[in-house]
């Protein structure tokens, strides 16, 4: 009869387990602890989201036909579109390259962009920071006293 009486109880446990949903959730351990890990991944990739832009996104505020006042680039410009860059180099020449990723960082002054992009000798980086002040300024990381402002 013991032996009977134990396999009731055994019975009775396996009843419980998390494969048939009527334990509590603290004791669906491995159910519980995948949730866990699952929202904080959730949390993780949300808060990097928040310095990030979503690759290949262009902010709106940074498009657009940007020019300089400097006489070295009088006939020189730089366009940013939703998903390309157009450098202009002179004249009515201009090349037209697909953006394929772009990465934003707000920083504690002018946001950081940096945008990475294809053309025929492979992957190039155009990195800029713009600064919202007086309708928008961009410079570059490089000629930090040449700014570039946006055509209206």
């Amino acid at each position: 009869m013991t032996d009977n009486r134990q396999k009731a109880q055994q019975s009775q446990n396996a009843g419980l387990t998390a494969t048939d949903g009527s334990a509590p959730f603290w004791e669906r351990r491995p159910l519980w602890i995948l949730a866990a890990v699952f929202a904080v991944l959730v949390a993780v990739n949300m808060c990097s989201t928040e310095r990030s832009q979503e690759r290949g996104m262009v902010p709106e505020e940074v498009m657009g036909t940007w020019t300089t006042t400097d006489p070295d680039y009088a006939d020189r410009a730089f366009e940013i579109r939703r998903n390309s860059v157009v450098f202009h180099i002179g004249g009515s020449d201009y090349n037209v390259h697909l953006i394929q990723i772009v990465e934003v960082d707000d920083l504690d002054g002018p946001m950081l962009v940096t945008i990475h992009y294809a053309d025929e000798n492979g992957s190039n980086i155009f990195a800029f920071y713009y600064d919202p002040a007086d309708g928008g300024v961009i410079t570059f990381k490089n000629q930090r006293d040449m700014e570039w402002t946006r055509e209206t």
